[in-house]
């Protein structure tokens, strides 16, 4: 696969509210540390996962590091 700069992730998926597994998110971790890449995750609607094996944040997963944007879940957009 050619250089990936950017990975734009949801989970849970909005509309279908599919959501990654601890073994997807590991995998997509693991792709964007080998490539230098920025995973930029939107857990918005993160309180709604009930499943054990889905994380509700990417930031479960070891060498995962990521900023928070709480703009949709608070109304505000645009805010930081």
């Amino acid at each position: 696969m050619p250089r990936t700069d950017l990975i734009f992730f949801c989970s849970p998926n909005n509309p279908t509210g599919a959501a990654a597994t601890r073994a997807q998110l590991t995998e997509l971790v693991a792709h964007a540390r080998e490539r230098g890449s920025i995973i930029i995750y939107d857990a918005a609607y993160a309180i709604y996962i009930s499943d054990p094996d889905c994380p509700r944040s990417i930031f479960e997963i070891p060498g995962a590091r990521a900023r928070r944007r709480p703009s949709k879940m608070k109304r505000v957009p645009g805010r930081h």
